[in-house]
């Protein structure tokens, strides 16, 4: 329901701008990311702010406080408050006229640059932007820029509760917690780390669902092809068995001529002759029989469902492949991001406490000199 985000000076133009419906060397409205503005509405936008150049206060801001000299200190700070889905559209200024209330309350009248309410987008939202200012009584001016110190993680987690609770208690019921903001509030990096997990998990599972689809029909097709198997198996040992019958014949009398010696050939029963007549017929039958449902075999293997049964094989062997490596990017993407994250902050963390350690007139002069070496760098690397 709201989102937070902190900046360094090389934004606070492009960003106010986006604010004010500024508009650019193309006219057109400038915008922060891949909004989708409708010109038609952009009338209906308002400020909830005292009405001044947002780039004018935060000059005159920073100059009351002490800042760091460095580009990559955050000067600026926004939370982008959302109207939920269940706030009645009669409730709609109120409810973002009291979340700045809230909001003032805790970052300080004095430090707010803006605090537009645009309703010219999707779904209407208000920009509220801050300095981040919080007391220090090292430095002369008593206060200082520090957006770690001015949102800290609690802040973050505690920030819809708060919010919804200071809601209620001014009449205006809306579902400031739901499944996104129950846990606290999340950063755009993490929101963006988690959307890329969603659409990875959605992947695998949509790739599990097809190899599980396609698995079944491949054992429908195998299925198929059961009875077939075992008729053909059948009639296969019967012909066996009817061969190996007939080789086993008995009762026949060998003809013999002159002197006893074999003619080779036989005298046979008319009842025992007509009876292997017929089981001569009866294995030729089913000889053909075999050769018949090897030929039908033989045939399916080149019909459109055989070929369907390689095809699903191969798919779901290339689906399966699919997944795991789906799953294997998936960690490692979590992975990469949770280290570059935390070396971030680590980084952040040595830098600013080396230079808090240092006094004020050498980290200044620190600083003015490695502007000065970037300056002298970059125009050399211009000529």
């Amino acid at each position: 329901m709201a989102n937070y985000a902190k900046y360094t000076k090389g934004a606070m133009g492009h960003l106010t701008k986006h604010y004010e419906r500024a508009k650019g060397e193309n006219g057109q409205y400038i915008k922060f990311g891949n909004q989708d503005i409708d010109i038609s509405k952009t009338h209906l936008n308002y400020n909830l702010a005292p009405d001044h150049n947002q780039l004018d206060f935060i000059h005159q801001r920073l100059g009351e406080v002490y800042c760091m000299k460095r580009k990559d200190v955050n000067v600026m700070c926004s939370w982008i408050v959302t109207a939920p889905q269940d706030l009645k559209p009669e409730q709609e200024k109120a409810f973002f006229q009291e979340s700045y209330n809230f909001l003032i309350e805790k970052y300080g009248q004095k430090n707010v640059i803006s605090a537009y309410v645009h309703m010219d987008e999707k779904t209407p939202h208000m920009h509220f932007s801050f300095i981040p200012v919080v007391a220090d009584p090292k430095h002369q001016q008593g206060e200082k820029v520090s957006a770690k110190e001015c949102v800290t993680k609690t802040d973050l987690q505690q920030f819809h509760d708060l919010l919804q609770q200071y809601l209620i208690e001014r009449n205006i019921p809306c579902s400031i917690l739901n499944d996104a903001t129950k846990n606290g509030n999340k950063s755009i990096a993490t929101l963006k780390r988690q959307s890329s997990e969603k659409l990875l998990e959605e992947t695998a599972l949509k790739a599990s669902r097809i190899v599980s689809k396609a698995k079944k029909k491949a054992q429908a097709i195998n299925d198929s092809l059961i009875p077939i198997k075992a008729e053909y198996e059948a009639k296969k040992a019967y012909v066996d068995a009817v061969g190996k019958d007939f080789d086993l014949i008995s009762g026949v009398e060998e003809q013999k001529g002159l002197f006893g010696k074999p003619t080779g050939q036989v005298i046979v029963s008319r009842e025992k002759w007509e009876t292997q007549a017929v089981t001569r017929m009866d294995r030729d039958a089913q000889l053909q029989a075999d050769k018949v449902f090897a030929k039908k075999i033989k045939e399916f293997k080149n019909t459109t469902s055989a070929k369907m049964l390689t095809d699903l094989s191969d798919h779901v062997r290339e689906l399966e492949q699919q997944n795991a490596l789906l799953v294997s990017e998936k960690r490692d993407l979590i992975q990469q991001l949770d280290k570059a994250e935390r070396e971030i902050d680590r980084t952040i963390d040595r830098v600013n406490k080396t230079l808090r350690e240092l006094p004020d007139n050498v980290a200044d002069k620190f600083m003015q000199e490695w502007q000065r070496q970037n300056r002298i760098q970059h125009k050399s690397m211009e000529r």
